[in-house]
């Protein structure tokens, strides 16, 4: 293949083959929705008959006897019931494959001295080169594809199960990784001792390999979450965790590699034993099996404890005394075209998320009502955007490992990316009124995309908080089989704690900054950590009070969930956009600037919440109201409609005042004014929020340990 020579066309390259390959898979599945009695849906989870929960007494013997016979070796390699009855495989010739899948593991475990025999990022050039090299790597990935293929020929009974075409998508990973073997032997040979030629093949071979990862990674889901045995859970977590795992042993030493080709080892065995399992183990209906919504919370602890290598290798620095952590975009200042952290790193944490987000489970009926939650948290378009958000992530980090020239241009991405999948995941859980796993991950993902570096302690704390909330959850997931927690209690209390704290930021309640700032001094105190230079704080105290706004809006989303309206939805949004704006700051010379264009982010920020905001206090008010509570109904309605009215009037005096050049005193009369509208507009709010959560029953729903049928 040949590719650009220019990183930033080979991102728009891969945006392209990356979204084509999306819509292919989204095309492929909903193919068979008219012929097949079974329903499909836009992705895999979605694949299976749209089933309420069936208890088993209702369901056919022969059912029964499938179930219990799902999880027994004797059966599977007898191919007969403990009674003496032949059983259907999901697939046998598949099996066939995933026996290859092992022979592949066993090379690279005996035959490569603990060496990724991928294109790990960070590889050189010359490594390719090598002759023993490239027949190992040839042969390894010879071996995957050609098992990946059986796999895929063998899978008809699979497809007509699910009525889901999902399977369809090995064939993309097979002909990616068929690509590379052939430009693995080509490609060096004819770059030769040219510079610009190594660079194609190395920017070039960075995107397949990246696209390869995100297809193997998409491929791994279908055996988890499809299979009600621990074959299928073991296939798809070990599978889906090789790569990150050998990508972190490519930089943290050759032991690691060889738990990743172990990983491989362990996930293509069961892969062979999900596929010679009964065909009465895949799943009948669209939601998610126990087994997978265990591999979901496990999966999200795993991606953020091999993300922690990302965190904490690399991107920490001391200026003086005084220790900061610097943001996974942040180039080194004595090597030209080396990150501090190192892209394989970043890599890894992606890849590892992209399985992380496609286990997103869909409930059943009797989970729904258990959790006390009306839908699935993570689901359609949100859940692919936050797919190709992690697949721009892989293809950056490859890209930004070739440490070529040019290569600095997608190193934005190796911030935002991950970053805004977990703001993402946490405005969602939020909105559910799960801030228990929510907002720990909305709070860290603002702190990674601040630049140009912010306070070590800021990062480091708030991470650990990720992996111990991420472990809770996994242990919900076993002992109860729930994926989130219902705190509408916590969703009031954090929505008016941190109103409370951005009225204080804008009064000025943690001190004023030097008057080189005016007019934001009040907003932004750079000397609010004392014994640390105002330089050095600066970026982190400028970000605080956007942080407060933002995690307002997404804890405000869980007053509208369940409830009919959109406008907690909306305003989960707005913030996932305005968050993303939060590196843009840094972008400006000097203290003033940056302090003016992050008060330029937080106004428009709050204006547009403000309209979103008043729109969902007015439902609250009705809501309110037909609980026979008038009085506190008619209160919210009214200051609503009074801060609306203020805030027309504030609007015409901003416009008219700098629609010519203000003086001083007129600009500090509008920013008196804009301090006006906003501490007693959050005050009134503050009230109305009180208020519904009482009247709405959100402060009853506590922290409530009820046992829970479950059972995997």
């Amino acid at each position: 293949m040949q590719a650009f020579s220019d990183p930033t066309l080979n991102m728009l390259f891969m945006i392209l083959v990356v979204g084509g390959s999306f819509v292919c898979c989204w095309r492929w599945q909903r193919g068979r929705r008219d012929s097949s009695p079974v329903a499909a849906s836009p992705d895999i989870s979605q694949a299976g008959t749209d089933s309420p929960d069936t208890a088993d007494s209702e369901r056919p013997p022969e059912i029964h006897r499938s179930i219990e016979d799902t999880g027994s070796l004797q059966t599977i390699f007898t191919q007969t019931t403990p009674d003496g009855v032949a059983v259907e495989p999901v697939g046998r010739i598949s099996g066939f494959g995933a026996l290859l899948g092992i022979a592949a593991a066993v090379v690279g475990i005996f035959m490569t001295a603990g060496y990724s025999l991928l294109p790990i990022p960070t590889i050189p050039f010359v490594v390719f080169q090598t002759e023993t090299y490239q027949l190992a790597a040839a042969l390894f990935l010879g071996l995957l594809i050609a098992g990946l293929l059986l796999q895929v020929l063998g899978s008809g009974a699979l497809k007509l199960r699910l009525g889901s075409n999902y399977s369809y998508i090995i064939y993309l990973c097979i002909a990616v990784g068929a690509i590379m073997i052939i430009n693995l032997f080509v490609g060096p040979a004819q770059a030769g001792v040219y510079v610009d030629r190594q660079t194609n093949f190395m920017s070039g071979f960075s995107i397949q390999f990246g696209l390869f990862a995100i297809l193997w990674q998409l491929n791994a889901v279908l055996y988890t979450d499809t299979s009600k045995n621990w074959f299928g859970f073991l296939a798809g977590l070990m599978n889906a965790f090789f790569i990150p795992i050998v990508a972190l042993g490519q930089i943290m030493g050759n032991g690691i590699v060889y738990i990743g080709y172990a990983f491989l080892l362990i996930g293509q065995f069961s892969t062979f034993l999900y596929w010679w399992s009964p065909l009465g183990s895949i799943r009948e209906y669209a939601r998610s099996p126990n087994k997978a919504k265990l591999a979901f919370g496990i999966s999200g602890f795993l991606t953020f404890l091999i993300g922690s290598a990302a965190v904490f290798v690399g991107p920490f620095t001391s200026i003086g005394e005084i220790s900061i952590w610097r943001p996974w975009s942040t180039l080194d200042p004595v090597q030209e075209n080396i990150f501090v952290t190192n892209p394989a790193l970043i890599f890894a944490l992606c890849t590892s998320m992209i399985f992380w987000i496609m286990l997103a489970p869909r409930l059943g009926a009797k989970e729904l009502s258990v959790a006390h939650i009306g839908e699935d948290i993570i689901k359609g378009g949100v859940k692919w955007f936050m797919v190709l958000l992690a697949a721009l992530g892989v293809i950056a980090s490859a890209q930004a490992g070739t440490m070529l020239d040019g290569a600095e241009g997608v190193g934005i991405w190796l911030s935002m990316a991950p970053a805004a999948v977990m703001f993402l995941m946490g405005a969602l859980y939020a909105a559910t009124t799960d801030v228990i796993t929510g907002i720990p991950l909305a709070l860290t993902s603002i702190f990674l995309m601040v630049h140009p570096f912010v306070l070590a302690d800021f990062v480091t704390i708030t991470w650990i908080i990720v992996i111990i909330t991420q472990g809770l959850l996994m242990v919900e997931t076993f002992v109860r089989g729930l994926t989130s927690y219902s705190q509408g209690a916590l969703s009031v209390i954090l929505s008016i704690l941190t109103s409370g704290l951005f009225v204080m930021f804008i009064l000025g309640g943690f001190g004023s900054g030097p008057a080189a700032i005016w007019p934001t001094n009040q907003w932004f105190n750079i000397r609010l950590f004392p014994l640390i230079p105002e330089a050095i704080q600066s970026s982190t105290v400028v970000a605080l009070p956007a942080l407060m706004l933002l995690l307002r809006n997404v804890s405000l989303a869980g007053y509208s969930y369940g409830r009919g309206y959109t406008g907690g939805q909306m305003l989960m949004g707005i913030s996932v956009i305005f968050a993303l704006m939060i590196p843009l700051i840094a972008f400006n010379v000097g203290i003033a600037h940056v302090a003016s264009t992050a008060a330029a982010v937080l106004l428009a920020l709050y204006a547009v919440s403000f309209v979103l905001v008043l729109s969902l206090n007015m439902n609250l008010a009705a809501e309110v109201e037909n609980t026979g509570r008038a009085f506190e109904g008619q209160y919210i309605r009214v200051s609503s409609v009074l801060g609306l009215g203020f805030g027309a009037v504030v609007a015409i005096i901003v416009f008219a005042t700098f629609s010519v050049f203000p003086t001083a005193l007129e600009i500090a009369f509008v920013i008196r004014l804009l301090v006006t509208l906003v501490v007693g507009l959050e005050i009134l709010c503050i009230i109305s929020w009180l208020v519904a959560g009482v009247r709405l029953g959100m402060m009853n729903e506590g922290f409530k340990f009820t046992k829970v049928e479950h059972q995997f």
